[in-house]
This record gives C-alpha cells, sequence and structure tokens, in this order.
C-alpha cells in the first residue's frame, strides 16, 4: 500500500474497535483498493502532553521498523491536522479471548503450543532480537489472521530498549509483571496468558495492583489437566526475580513446546 500521500478521505470507516482515551481503533476500507484496514486515530496530538506525544510517535517508529509473519503489520502512518493515523494490517478472526471461548474457555495443550506459543514466541524472540519490548502480551493483543495464524497487535506500549530505558511500570493489571522491567516482562506476560489459556482465567486476578503483587509472590495452583511440563513452563516464566526468568529463546526450546505434538 504504497502511495505519495495519505488522507482521512480515502477511507471508508466500518466499524469501531474501540474507544479509548488517548485513541480510537476502526475497521475500514480503502476508497481506491478496497483493502479492508485497521486505523488507530489519536485526535488532538499537538495538546497531548509531550509524554504522550512521545509515546504515540515512538509506536510509528517501532512498528514501521517490523516485518514478521506473526506480528500485526503497519502500512503507514501521517498526520492530519493535529491527528495522528495509524494505516494497519486487518485481522479479521478473533482474539485468544475468543479462541478459549470457541473451546468452551480452556484451550487443549496441543492446540495452545502449536497455534498459539510457538509463533508467539517466534514474533518475541524477533522484537526482543532487535531491542523491543512488547510490554502489553495479552489474549486481546493476540489475533488470529483468515489462515490461522497469529498476529501479535498494539505496539502503543511498545519501547526500544536500545534507544531508552523503562522508567515505570506499564501495562494491563493481570499481566503486568512484579518487577520491573525489560525483555523478562514479557516472559511474564507469557506465562500468564498460557495459564489463562489452560485453565480460564489469569492466576493473579485482582482489581489490586498490590493484592496482586502479594499474590504474585507465590507460586499459581493448578488444575490436575494441566501437565506436569506445561506446569514446568510456567512456572519458568513466572518467577519471581526477573533474571531468574529463561528468555523467550530458551522458551521456545523448551520440552512442553518442542515436543508436544511428537
Amino acid at each position: 500500500m504504497e502511495r505519495q500521500e495519505w488522507s482521512l478521505e480515502d477511507y471508508h470507516i466500518c466499524k469501531t474497535l474501540y474507544n479509548g482515551y488517548a485513541a480510537q481503533v476502526y475497521t475500514a476500507t480503502c476508497r481506491y483498493s478496497g483493502m479492508e484496514v485497521v486505523l488507530k486515530v489519536y485526535h488532538d496530538v499537538d495538546k497531548s502532553p509531550d509524554v504522550a506525544q512521545h509515546e504515540m510517535y515512538r509506536e510509528v517508529a517501532i512498528q514501521s521498523g517490523l516485518q514478521h509473519p506473526n506480528i500485526v503489520h503497519l502500512f503507514g502512518a501521517f498526520e492530519e491536522g493535529d491527528t495522528l493515523v495509524l494505516v494497519q494490517e486487518y485481522v479479521p478472526n478473533g482474539d485468544l479471548l475468543a479462541l478459549m471461548h470457541s473451546h468452551g474457555g480452556r484451550v487443549d495443550e496441543l492446540t495452545v503450543v502449536k497455534a498459539v506459543m510457538r509463533p508467539l514466541l517466534a514474533a518475541l524472540m524477533y522484537l526482543h532480537r532487535w531491542g523491543i519490548v512488547h510490554r502489553d502480551v495479552k489474549p486481546e493483543n493476540v489475533l488470529f489472521a483468515a489462515d490461522g495464524s497469529i498476529k501479535l497487535a498494539d505496539f502503543g506500549l511498545a519501547i526500544n530498549m536500545v534507544e531508552e530505558r523503562p522508567i515505570s511500570r506499564v501495562g494491563t493489571l493481570d499481566y503486568m509483571a512484579p518487577a520491573r522491567y525489560g525483555f523478562a516482562t514479557d516472559v511474564w506476560a507469557v506465562g500468564i496468558v498460557t495459564y489463562e489459556l489452560l485453565t480460564g482465567l489469569p492466576p493473579y486476578a485482582s482489581e489490586c495492583r498490590y493484592q496482586t503483587r502479594i499474590c504474585s509472590a507465590l507460586p499459581p495452583i493448578f488444575p490436575t489437566s494441566v501437565s506436569p511440563m506445561a506446569r514446568d513452563f510456567i512456572l519458568r516464566a513466572l518467577s519471581p526475580v526477573p533474571g531468574d526468568r529463561p528468555t523467550v529463546r530458551q522458551l521456545l526450546e523448551h520440552p512442553w513446546i518442542v515436543n508436544s505434538d511428537s
């Protein structure tokens, strides 16, 4: 989708996917090509605090440099007045929550490994190799394309560790690591997501940050349906001390990931 000029008038807005404080997300159709896309629109950019503006442009800078089959593609970004628009790949087949719903609330281990964990870990390994921490890995940000492949989405909180250091904990409460910051935060989130897919709920679900921090110092309780190898994978990812967690590459080499379909 290469072009010399971009405009919101080029797109027919079809549906609102998300309406947040900082941004709105829509499905849209290009009036010229007919291609379905997703538009992430930041309004009143010029009036936003400097930190917020930095985060918006950082998102564009990070996602525009990514090329991976399991990461949502950014076709382009443009400014129109005080509006910043990201034109992204449309991924139509739902997220991990929809996968759980289609499996009755819990997903079998073989599906988790083959359909989700292997490609998700491959995407994260690609990001980490380039110094990028996603910082918001959760079921809503892992989407399914029409061919059944997964796509990691939403780089609004991502940070490039080569260029800056994170100075605050960010993310979604149930998936946030108890200790800051760096690549190990994505590993923690992988452990939480894996547990949720297999059991139906995240292990430390709480509306209170303090309560979540206290609980996350303890190993999660597993139902008997979770295999010993899956438990080991999750427990390693959820090590309370960030330095004790495996890297994403090491998770990809874990026996549960390597041998689940053998």
